[in-house]
């Protein structure tokens, strides 16, 4: 019981999480951030952006303290969070589904909770609202957004939604061949050598 609590109270706590963060104390980072996005979820919603905010920062501490199926927990349900956004963060959602990858694909961070097939409605969502942003001029179109699907490819990959990656990865090509601010060339490289084991994945009629 006592009184309800308010969404200030959490953003009290993430300022200590991410002052204990820059210190790396990271079990005093994830406590305090533990309790901001219990009450953000509790006052706010799942779709707030102050909720999907606080559980992306638990998951990178979590990251940290190495607990990758905590990691997996928080940094997925910001994800799924983020792709409902009026106004889409791309370094954001690149930074955390190339994380969610991590933790699905890498020997020395595997989260044996992940499981990316349940990220795929988000991946369709994100990849909708990204075109519909691109065309209002609320999100630039550049290399950024190409990264943002390449990494969008590896989790369909991981998922093995090999057709989705497929046209993932050539939407990251055409970004990476519009960009001029900065060279490409070992980006679009990766991008066309995976394109071709998914390309003969889906041929072999292997996953979706």
């Amino acid at each position: 019981t006592g009184p309800r609590p308010h969404s200030l109270v959490a953003k009290a706590h993430m300022s200590c999480g991410h002052a204990f963060e820059d210190l790396k104390k990271w079990n005093e980072a994830a406590m305090h951030m533990e309790s901001a996005v219990h009450i953000f979820l509790k006052t706010c919603g799942s779709d707030s952006p102050l909720s999907g905010n606080a559980m992306g920062s638990l998951g990178k501490v979590y990251v940290q303290l190495r607990r990758y199926n905590k990691a997996w927990k928080y940094l997925a349900q910001a994800f799924e969070n983020e792709v409902k956004h009026d106004s889409l963060k791309v370094f954001t959602l690149f930074e955390h589904a190339t994380l969610l990858y991590r933790l699905c694909s890498s020997q020395d961070m595997k989260a044996s909770a992940a499981k990316p097939a349940d990220l795929v409605q988000s991946l369709s969502i994100l990849d909708s609202a990204l075109e519909a942003q691109m065309k209002s001029g609320l999100v630039k179109r550049d290399g950024n957004i190409g990264a943002l699907y390449k990494a969008c490819a590896e989790v369909a990959i991981v998922a093995q939604h090999y057709k989705m990656a497929s046209a993932f990865l050539n939407k990251a090509l055409t970004h990476f061949g519009e960009e001029q601010s900065f060279d490409c060339g070992k980006l679009i490289d990766e991008c066309r050598n995976v394109l071709t084991l998914v390309h003969d994945l889906v041929r072999k009629g292997i996953g979706h």
